[in-house]
């Protein structure tokens, strides 16, 4: 008989099946030298790649082009769209800050290569695709203002190459990294020529901690004080990096919020924080009420904060039950299976319709439902004249509601 310890938390759950839908459409599902059976690497997986120079997505052949229609039993015939050609994204990049102190930097480039190749099973032979794990890592890149020079992290791919910019502001390095994919896509083999799986990261060359927060461009002034409650409460959630077109994970320093020591991207973001799931509307507005109760917070923002530790969850042994077993002393048997109270519905009355008001959102009745342009609550706090009018002609309808209105809870 299994026990509750063998029973996985939500969070374990979660993981695994992230895990799970993330081998399948960013891969590699098989491992880092993987065989892939179908006819192409690109219909395998759908994240993660990069394409050749240059390259489009084309109608394929077989795709249904405009036609003229004719007029049926059933009305007219319905006209196909032809599908017009997009540019496919053949490069990745994040823009990230370094302190002043920082001399040079270290990065790693990875992405996984497939080529054709033969492989006899019995007395078939049969040809797969081959995975090739690429990986490069550069010398110490000083840091300096202006263009950094281009750098190859594979000699046997040169065309695959790592650009960027260097910038300084505000007493701080704002750099701009790039893994461009600028080879030129073979009439054969195709696949060869794409990057499936990349990733770049970036560190100190000496190991240090050197990345720091962001420059937020907003003006403080400009906030209200919704916003700069917001920004009070997650001040310790910092951004290090915004990503162009993947996300960014940082590697923080123990015991510090606001210091990186390493920098990579993430074809899937995750969450960083905690991620709570409810059932219901009711279970949603507990969770709420419980965010913003500081005795119950960080209970459960750490009961539901994933970490890594979750994410191979380590089944417990399978204990073992000896049959016929004297049942213990202190639990009895003799107490009868109490009776339910009631099993009909039951209605409350809610007499005072002020505790009904109390639940209604501000901003979805005045901003959504009554079509208020602007901040309701500050422009309220501060006395505005539409505000005040609008406000007024609610406590109206409400006083009036109260003549007829009459409200019960299940």
């Amino acid at each position: 008989m299994p026990l509750a310890a063998d029973v996985p938390t939500p969070l374990q759950l979660r993981a695994e099946l992230e895990a799970m839908v993330l081998k399948d459409l960013l891969g590699p599902a098989g491992g880092p030298t993987e065989i892939v059976t179908e006819r192409n690497v690109r219909g395998r997986y759908v994240l993660g790649l990069l394409a050749p120079k240059g390259q489009t997505a084309l109608p394929d052949d077989d795709d249904e082009l405009t036609q003229s229609g004719t007029d049926t039993e059933d009305g007219k015939a319905e006209v196909a769209l032809v599908k017009s050609a997009t540019m496919l994204p053949s490069s990745i990049g994040l823009t990230f800050t370094v302190g002043k102190e920082a001399q040079a930097l270290r990065l790693t480039a990875r992405w996984g290569h497939y080529d054709r190749v033969r492989r006899t099973e019995g007395d078939e032979d049969q040809i797969v695709w081959q995975r090739t794990p690429i990986e490069g890592i550069s010398d110490p890149i000083p840091l300096k203002a202006g263009r950094i020079k281009a750098w190859s992290p594979s000699p046997d791919t040169p065309d695959v190459v790592v650009q960027g910019l260097m910038r300084e502001r505000d007493h701080q390095w704002s750099i701009t990294l790039f893994l461009i994919n600028g080879q030129t896509e073979p009439a054969h083999n195709k696949d060869s020529a794409w990057l499936f799986q990349p990733e770049l990261i970036i560190e100190s060359a000496d190991g240090e901690a050197i990345f720091r927060k962001r420059a937020q461009r907003r003006d403080p002034a400009k906030a209200d004080l919704e916003d700069q409650a917001t920004h009070m409460r997650y001040r310790q959630q910092v951004e290090f990096a915004v990503g162009h077109g993947v996300a960014v994970h940082a590697d923080l320093v123990p015991d510090c919020w606001d210091c990186a020591v390493r920098l990579s991207t993430r074809i899937a973001p995750a969450y960083s924080t905690a991620v709570c799931y409810c059932k219901d509307a009711m279970t949603g507005l507990r969770t709420l009420n419980e965010l913003t109760d500081p005795r119950s917070r960080e209970a459960l923002l750490a009961a539901n904060t994933h970490t890594e530790a979750e994410a191979a969850p380590v089944a417990a042994p399978e204990p073992t039950i000896v049959p016929g077993r004297a049942r213990s002393s202190k639990v009895r048997t003799d107490i009868p299976i109490p009776a339910a109270p009631y099993l009909d519905r039951r209605l409350r009355d809610v007499p005072n319709l002020s505790e009904v008001w109390s639940y209604i959102n501000p901003y979805m009745l005045y901003g959504r439902h009554l079509g208020y342009q602007g901040n309701f609550e500050k422009d309220l706090h501060e006395r505005a004249p539409k505000a005040l009018e609008l406000f007024h002609q609610m406590e109206e309808i409400k006083k009036c509601a109260a003549g007829f209105m009459k409200i019960r809870a299940v």
